[in-house]
């Protein structure tokens, strides 16, 4: 038997290991243990479980494009290729993908759960309430130590600090979670005097710090809700089940607050604007009014009777000083009075023609 090198047997065994078809694409599930973030961008790390170790190191471009938080402790499953290396003798696992161990049972679900909900036509835009334009009491559901409601009270405070805004603290994520929503919800909806709108938040997290918000019952709980509901939950690129059932969306518990509240300084604004339109509308009907009693003053002035006398012409009356307007109920002997426009004159009728002549 011939002796060979140490690099001739490490030279063997990487060539097995990085042409071999199934370490070349695989799977693997493990526990991560020992993240470290290289300078160069790789990401360096160990999967284990309760028997072995395997290390392993993420390409700069994979990183930069993980959907998950590489946290000590967590469970993942990563795909990828062994790579062997023939100069320390060594192999470690190089990651394509990474996604959380439950994440493929989670992703299914949702899609079953999303499905179902619009075939009943939850997810229909006719259904949705409208946000009230200006509400007094905003009131969150969201935990009372995380960062959503500090974002949502320091807008508040910039938008319109006179809007009232009432805090039900409420778990957003682990066991547990899905039925204490429901249970704020319902509080909010009969427990709180002068609600005008609820918004449901929570900060960004993984796919599965979410998983309350993509149950059914939460669902189910945001559409019966007498209360428009915004939701606002993780960042701009989280979509949960509850984004679909709610009336509005907002991107974060920021822009829910605004989509919310409404700034005061336009409030201020349009009241303005509606003040001088109001003010020029009154000066626009005044000068109206004016010319249109200016116009019925001629008129008037016109058919007075003393006037049309001053022109030359007379008015008969009766004894009781009525004007005479049918001659039919005239009869010979009856008392008149003539006025013109100098005298008033006494007469009894002598006789009465009704033929008139025309000049």
């Amino acid at each position: 038997m011939r002796a060979i090198t140490v690099s001739e047997v490490n030279s063997y065994i990487a060539r097995i290991l990085n042409v071999d078809p199934v370490l070349s694409s695989i799977c693997i599930t493990g526990e991560i243990s020992g993240v470290t973030y290289h300078s160069s961008g790789y990401v360096y790390m160990t999967l284990k479980d309760e028997k072995s170790r395997l290390a392993c190191f993420i390409p700069e471009n994979i990183v930069k494009n993980l959907q998950i938080k590489l946290q000590e402790g967590k469970t993942i499953e990563a795909t990828g290729a062994i790579c062997g290396y023939e100069r320390g003798g060594s192999y470690s696992f190089r990651v394509f993908t990474v996604t959380a161990e439950k994440e493929g049972e989670l992703a299914t679900e949702f899609e079953r759960l999303k499905q179902k909900l619009f075939d009943e036509g939850l997810f229909d835009a006719g259904r949705k309430k409208p946000l009230p334009r200006y509400p007094n009491k905003v009131v969150i559901v969201t935990s009372d130590t995380g960062a959503a409601i500090e974002d949502i009270k320091k807008t508040a405070w910039n938008l319109n600090p006179a809007v009232k805004l009432v805090l039900i603290p409420t778990l957003v994520q682990g066991k547990g979670a899905a039925e204490d929503i429901v249970r704020s919800i319902e509080i909010a909806n009969t427990k709180i005097e002068g609600a005008d709108i609820l918004v449901v938040c929570r900060g960004g997290g993984n796919k599965e710090d979410l998983a309350a918000f993509n149950e059914e019952i939460v669902a189910r709980s945001i559409a019966g809700s007498k209360l428009p509901v915004i939701s606002a939950i993780g960042h701009e690129i989280d979509f949960t089940i509850a984004d679909f059932v709610s009336d509005a969306r907002a991107a974060t518990p920021t822009a829910a607050a605004q989509l919310a509240i409404p700034d005061r300084q336009v409030l201020k604004q349009r009241l303005s604007v509606l003040q001088n339109e109001l003010i020029a509308t009154a000066k626009r009907k005044l000068v109206y009014e004016r010319a249109h009693l200016s116009s019925l003053k001629e008129q008037l002035t016109l058919l007075n009777p003393a006037h049309i006398i001053r022109r030359g012409y007379g008015a008969i009356l009766d004894s009781n000083l009525h004007f005479i307007e049918d001659t039919s109920k005239l009869t010979r002997g009856d008392k008149i009075v003539v006025l013109t426009k100098d005298a008033k004159i006494n007469a009894n009728i002598e006789d009465i023609s009704k033929e008139v002549q025309d000049d």
